[in-house]
């Protein structure tokens, strides 16, 4: 922490300063409380796991094709001197095979109509050309992170947690209704294993316990938007906007969350507040003029991250056979996309809105997050059925999204 600025102590956090400051707090906390740390006492209380997993993918409609070999593994390292401090590292790292044994335009084939300039090839004659990724799309072949590293100190009824961590909050796995603490990377949109989408955060945690009551509190200084999936690849779904204004890392940039978990009578029940930055990008789009022609309107892009109010609660109950659980969220200031105006098929004209330039071809709209879903087992299966939906409140025609967006999913597994 560096700078002062106004009258306010606004502290200056670059993304490498973030970093130091929390491995900082890592070094003069196990100091502070252990001086004796020494080489030989760390084999008696560190601990290590890990898992390797392998994960196949294959299209079976045209082209079809392998599109995921993927061997991963994950290290994680412990270390607990005592019940009032642990040290917590978890490692992540992946190799994707498939690129090594399948050309790039069977994996991410193009969705556009094919191109002939001058007679179509054979596929024997497209190989022997030995040209591939034409379109230039983006490869994640390998990749090794830190995906958590923080420390964890306290005792019975307050505790703290500090460094980089993921936090999922709700009772519906997978569903993102209050679990909006950490964005997402969409690298395989949402087939990736759960815990791998998240990307983590520097942040810190206290845990207060009253009775039955724990109440969290979370102080999240570093920014990251969502990761769209590599541009050209078959699961990109949004793109990443360029010149995107990130705010500054200072304190008053910060998020903050608040959760209370309580128990009402036979539920297990949990109430939230988070503060953020949206992790879905705004455009604000400035309309210049219908271009080129007249038929297409020009465009400039000043895309930033907004702050929005998000209020949650959740609800889960364990009845005899199956497990009940329900979410909702109140999201108050997110802005939606609009369209430029309205376009007449008849003619070919282009009619802008009179409101573009005041909008910025965004409207501000609360929305309401609701999902239920039920766990159980069936023929030695386990099974988990969910409904999810969001509703739009004081929607408008001209804004992109739905008015009312439902999802339904099924899992099996065994």
């Amino acid at each position: 922490m560096h700078s002062n600025v106004h009258r306010t102590q606004v502290y200056f956090l670059s993304s490498g300063l973030l970093r130091s400051f929390f491995f900082s707090v890592f070094v003069l906390l196990a100091q502070g409380f252990y001086p004796h740390l020494a080489l030989s006492a760390l084999s008696e209380d560190l601990t290590f796991s890990g898992e390797f997993r392998h994960e196949s993918a294959y299209r079976v409609v045209k082209p079809v094709a392998f599109t995921k070999a993927l061997n991963l593994i994950r290290f994680e390292a412990v270390y607990s001197p005592s019940s009032a401090f642990r040290l917590t590292a978890k490692l992540r790292g992946f190799y994707d095979a498939v690129y090594d044994f399948q050309r790039i335009d069977n994996i991410a084939p193009r969705n556009d109509p094919r191109t002939i300039l001058s007679a179509d090839l054979t596929e024997a004659e497209l190989n022997a050309l030995k040209i591939d990724n034409l379109r230039g799309v983006s490869i994640r072949q390998k990749e090794t992170e830190i995906r958590e590293l923080y420390i964890d100190f306290g005792g019975q009824m307050l505790d703290f947690r500090i460094g980089r961590q993921i936090i999922r909050w709700g009772v519906l796995e997978g569903a993102r209704i209050t679990d909006e603490i950490n964005p997402l990377d969409f690298q395989e949109f949402i087939l990736r294993g759960i815990q791998d989408r998240y990307i983590p955060l520097w942040m810190a945690k206290a845990n207060l316990y009253i009775g039955e009551t724990r109440t969290e509190f979370l102080w999240i200084p570093d920014i990251e938007p969502h990761k769209p999936a590599a541009p050209g690849s078959e699961w990109e779904q949004l793109q990443s906007l360029e010149n995107l204004d990130v705010p500054p890392q200072t304190f008053l940039n910060s998020e903050w969350a608040l959760k209370v978990d309580t128990r009402l009578g036979q539920w297990d029940s949990s109430f939230s507040y988070f503060y953020h930055w949206d992790d879905f990008p705004t455009a604000f789009r400035t309309f210049f003029d219908l271009g080129e022609f007249g038929l297409s309107p020009e465009v400039n892009f000043n895309p930033r991250l907004t702050r929005i109010h998000s209020f949650g609660t959740a609800f889960s109950n364990n009845f005899s056979n199956f497990v009940f659980n329900t979410e909702i969220a109140y999201i108050i200031g997110k802005r939606f996309g609009t369209r430029f105006g309205r376009f007449n098929e008849v003619d070919g004209s282009f009619t802008p809105d009179d409101n573009l330039e005041l909008e910025l071809g965004e409207k501000t709209r609360d929305y309401v997050k609701y999902g239920l879903g039920a766990d159980f087992t069936l023929l030695g299966l386990n099974m988990t059925v969910m409904a999810q939906q969001q509703y739009i409140i004081g929607y408008a025609s001209d804004i992109i999204q739905d008015e009312f967006d439902t999802v339904y999913s099924l899992f099996v597994n065994k």
